[in-house]
This record gives structure tokens, C-alpha cells and sequence, in this order.
């Protein structure tokens, strides 16, 4: 993501640029996707806000910093790039190019929107005093949060020193770009950009994260069938609210499905969870069995997560009814994105555009809803369109299949298809 917002805050910049000078840029950062609790929240988790406002000052303030770009007017040292102090006090000569000022956010609510403008709004001058403003904290739920004016604390400036926006003392570093190093597309355009865009990141694989993106992936797809296309989801682990759309829910659901495809390894013992009644509501917090490190993602194990899922929503839905609540979305829904999720997960097709698939669902009648599925992860085109000739398959279900894998029959009966970003005809 880092490579991501730099590489997007250079594109920018660059066609901005008229005669030299930068008129019409305009980069605009990503969304902070926490979200804070209403004081009416029943289990009064606006408990946590504080650490939905801090986490708005670190995201803006961390795209403030990666937009600032440095064109020096002679090579600077290797391994030694300058400060923003140094460029603002003209220790080093050059051009400092400012572009992340605006951003979007996941909530309207003021207070939730300021926290974000002042690392965007404040001068260039007075970014590093922001930084080192002193440390100030609240107590949420027995821990100390940094408040929204706060400084940095420790392990915030270790974080941003880890992804080069701060050198070693805690001195803004702006990112150095030489001229010649964007004088042409082939020297922009790298293997070693790519790779860091696109490349897999490293980190853990556990058990716990597995049944968080089907809690979140299930969640979603949920409100989607609903009607519900932004959907603020409560994020167990880490006790705030987020806001998911369907580039999120497309990562969840492409993890899962490559980790039931290759029966990946899981890397750290781990416990399966079970849904518990909590001061933050019925969550996976009970652990069941253990899950030991080098233990592959099999069907038996995709399984448990699946059953488990099934049982917290039956637990969540019975503490609505408890409660006296109805909930905002019609609950027949559950079941209809558990399968699908299922058969998405265990199909030996990779679904690139899988939103797609939750929308053709979602307009299904439920008595065509089996051959859509069938249509979109079982059967080949040829045999649906033989099924279709026969009268023993619905239509629907081969409009489907060409929807959600691009293909587009032309009049006279060859199919159009897209395929790495080139349109291939097959008669």
C-alpha cells in the first residue's frame, strides 16, 4: 500500500504538470475505513472512539507524509536523504512537491472529519512540530489511547521510521526523486514497482485471521444482498467499527479461496473461536480446538469455519431477539450468502470479478438460485448453453455465467471474452 500511494501521488503530479510547473495536480489519498460508535450503541462501544480518532490522525497524517516528493537540483547522498527541515531551511537545493491535501472519509460526523484535516490542512512548515507535539493520552477501557492533538508516541514514530516517512531521530524524510529517474516510461514503470505493488506480502497465516475474513467477507455479502452496498461491520480484534465495500470484500474472499485451493499452511498455533456473549456483543471469542502451527487449510477445517460462522449468526440473531430488536436487514439473507460463500470457496474456479456473483444472486429468484450456481462455478459454457437448447436450464442462469466472466455472446453466436486485458473471439 505504500508503494501504492507513492506511486499514485507521482502519477498525479506528473500529469499535472504544465510548462514545467504543477497547475492542475490533484492526488487524492484513500479512505480511513474506521468508523465511530453512536453514544446510543447498546453495548456503549462509543467506549472506543477514541481509538477510531487517533487511528484517523495516524492514516491522514501518513499520507500527508508519503505525498511529499523531493526533486534535488544535484545527487544527494547515498543512504542519507535530507530532511524536510533541511529542504525548508534551503540546506538542499531543490524542488519539495506537497500533493496528498485531500483524502476521503468513512463518516460525516465532525469530530470524526477534523481529526483527518489537520495532518491534510496544516502548513508544510509545521508538519515536524505536529510530530513532536507532546504526548498526550485518555483512558479507554483501562488502556491509554493518544488523543487526536497528541504527538507522536513511541510506537507510532517506530511504525512510520519502519515504512521510511521518518530517519532515526524522528525527522520527516520526503521521498527523493531524482529527474532522470522518471525521464522516460520504461524507467518508472520496473519490474521492482510491480513487485512491490503486486508482490505477496509477508506475515502469518492463522486460524483466528482465517475465521476474521469469513466473518467479514460473510458479513458483507450479507448487507450486499440487502440492498446495503457500504456497510459498517464490527470489527471483533480490534474493537472498532470499519466500513467495507467491495474491493474489501474481493480481498477476503480471493484470500480464502487460495488458501482452500492450496491447502495453505497455517504458520502460528492458533485456536478455532466459537461465538460468546461479551461486553461488545455476541463475537468469536471462545476458544474451541486447538489449531497447531504446519497444519494445512483442508476441506475438513474450511468446514469448521463455515459451521462456526453459521453458529455465531444464529447466536447474534437470537441476542437481537432477546434484546427486542428486529436488526435493519431481512435475515433470509444469511443462509443464501453462506452458500454462496461455499460453493464459491470450494469451487475449482477462480472468480475474478466475485462482486459480480453476489449481485446475480442477490436479483435470483430463490428457485433459480441452484442453477446460477451451478452456472457460474460447475458447468462449462458449452454445457449450459446445451442445458439451455434442452429447456432443462434457465436462461438466467447462462446470463449469469457470461456476467460474471466477461463474455459477450455477439449477434451472429461467437463469444467475446476478456482475457489479460486483451478481447479474444471464440466461434
Amino acid at each position: 500500500m505504500i508503494a501504492y500511494q507513492r506511486y499514485n501521488a507521482l502519477m498525479m503530479v506528473m500529469a499535472g504538470m504544465k510548462n514545467g510547473e504543477l497547475s492542475q495536480a490533484a492526488p487524492i489519498g484513500g479512505m480511513a475505513a474506521v468508523m465511530i460508535y453512536q453514544p446510543s450503541d447498546t453495548y456503549g462501544r462509543s467506549r472506543y472512539n477514541a481509538l477510531a480518532l487517533r487511528a484517523m490522525v495516524i492514516d491522514k497524517l501518513r499520507e500527508r507524509l508519503l505525498g511529499l516528493m523531493f526533486v534535488p537540483e544535484k545527487p544527494v547522498a547515498e543512504g542519507q536523504p535530507p530532511t524536510l527541515e533541511d529542504i525548508l531551511g534551503g540546506r538542499v537545493k531543490g524542488r519539495l512537491y506537497d500533493a496528498y491535501r485531500q483524502s476521503w472519509v468513512a463518516s460525516p460526523e465532525p469530530a470524526y472529519v477534523a481529526a483527518g484535516n489537520a495532518p491534510l490542512r496544516a502548513p508544510v512548515n509545521q508538519l515536524q512540530a505536529l510530530l513532536d507535539a507532546p504526548t498526550q493520552t485518555e483512558n479507554t477501557s483501562g488502556k491509554p489511547v493518544a488523543t487526536v492533538a497528541s504527538g507522536l508516541t513511541e510506537p507510532e514514530r517506530q511504525l512510520l521510521e519502519s515504512r521510511g516517512l521518518l530517519n532515526a531521530h524522528g525527522k520527516i524524510t520526503p521521498w527523493v526523486i531524482s529527474k532522470d529517474s522518471v525521464g522516460t516510461p520504461a524507467k518508472i514503470f520496473t519490474p521492482e514497482l510491480w513487485d512491490s505493488i503486486y508482490g505477496v506480502p509477508q506475515g502469518e497465516v492463522t486460524i483466528e485471521h482465517i475465521q476474521h475474513a469469513f466473518y467479514m467477507a460473510a458479513n458483507y455479502g450479507f448487507q450486499i444482498l440487502n440492498g446495503n452496498f457500504a456497510a459498517a461491520i464490527d470489527d471483533y480484534e480490534l474493537k472498532l467499527r470499519f466500513m467495507n465495500d467491495l474491493a474489501t470484500y474481493r480481498i477476503d474472499v480471493s484470500w480464502l479461496w487460495t488458501l482452500v485451493h492450496y491447502q495453505a499452511v497455517i504458520t502460528k498455533d492458533g485456536y478455532l473461536q466459537r461465538a460468546a456473549l461479551t461486553d461488545d456483543g455476541v463475537v468469536l471469542a471462545k476458544n474451541a480446538e486447538p489449531i497447531k502451527a504446519a497444519t494445512r487449510f483442508t476441506r475438513e477445517l474450511f468446514d469448521k469455519v463455515w459451521e462456526y460462522h453459521n453458529e455465531w449468526t444464529a447466536e447474534f440473531f437470537a441476542e437481537l431477539d432477546r434484546r427486542g430488536e428486529p436488526g435493519r436487514f431481512d435475515r433470509s439473507k444469511a443462509p443464501v450468502i453462506m452458500e454462496l460463500l461455499q460453493r464459491q470457496l470450494l469451487s475449482a474456479r477462480y472468480i475474478q470479478h466475485s462482486a459480480r456473483a453476489l449481485f446475480v444472486v442477490g436479483e435470483a429468484h430463490p428457485q433459480q438460485r441452484g442453477q446460477i450456481l451451478d452456472a457460474i462455478f460447475d458447468l462449462s459454457r458449452q454445457e449450459i448453453v446445451r442445458r439451455v437448447q434442452a429447456g432443462t436450464l434457465s436462461k438466467a442462469a447462462l446470463d449469469a455465467h457470461d456476467y460474471v466472466n466477461d463474455i459477450f455472446p455477439d449477434v451472429e453466436g461467437a463469444q467475446f471474452s476478456t482475457v489479460g486485458g486483451k478481447r479474444s473471439v471464440t466461434a
